[in-house]
């Protein structure tokens, strides 16, 4: 117990700032007032966009009736997924990137990479689900197979699974310091190779295919259909 508050007050003592030891183009005043301006900017444009959406999707019909469709379900979860992001995660990384210390209780570690890892593969299977749900009404207009019950089910379910999946980074992160270094450092301590090939094969690469394969044969059935006939027709003139 001694030596670690001999330690703690050697550090405290005899300690320069990160950017002293390791200087870094982002500790340059104008360099962070552009990103200031921008990041802000985005910032402002990504809160307002969607919870006007989310105004929308919520918005009274002229009998002061709130109908909510399988459309309404899909669009709210992608905006209610960016604001969540948008207000615990963009503010939070972007005083990490202006101190590059970690000026925030422990908890916050804790949650941030969460809150922010789970919010993108939230967003990436509901465009999954935007994508699939496309497909099937195009192809199959009067089946009604998503129903507005099952697009809740299905939007229940990827919340939790991308909760799921983002677990790790709450419970592989922890405040680190070092001797010499002013400010504490909020770390990984997992191995990111498997974490990273893991979210790449959930994250981007399985929605990737989801939406790259419904457009692909919603293009086949209309030249099947004869849909563009017509077009072909007036080029060809």
């Amino acid at each position: 117990m001694i030596n670690e508050t001999f330690i703690s007050d050697l550090k405290e003592q005899s300690c320069e700032s990160i950017e002293t030891i390791y200087p870094d183009l982002v500790d340059s005043w104008s360099i962070r007032s552009i990103f200031a301006f921008f990041y802000v900017l985005v910032w402002i444009l990504g809160l307002s966009g969607n919870f006007l959406v989310l105004y929308l999707a919520l918005k009274p019909n002229k009998q002061n009736n709130v109908t909510f469709t399988v459309r309404t379900v899909f669009i709210g979860s992608l905006a209610f997924s960016d604001v969540v992001i948008g207000l615990f995660s963009l503010p939070v990384t972007a005083v990490m990137i202006f101190t590059r210390v970690w000026p925030f209780p422990a908890l916050v570690c804790y949650s941030v990479g969460f809150v922010q890892a789970s919010g993108v593969f939230i967003s990436s299977f509901t465009l999954t689900m935007i994508a699939i749900d496309r497909y099937i009404l195009i192809l199959h207009p009067t089946t009604g197979i998503v129903t507005y019950d099952r697009a809740r089910f299905m939007v229940g379910f990827v919340w939790l699974l991308g909760y799921f999946l983002a677990s790790p980074l709450a419970f592989n992160v922890k405040i680190e310091s070092y001797i010499g270094v002013c400010g504490a450092f909020c770390e990984g301590v997992f191995d990111c190779g498997k974490f990273n090939g893991c979210g790449r094969l959930t994250q981007k690469n399985y929605p990737g295919c989801k939406q790259a394969y419904c457009p692909y044969f919603l293009m086949e059935e209309v030249f099947d259909r004869g849909e563009f006939n017509g077009c072909a027709q007036f080029i060809q003139k």
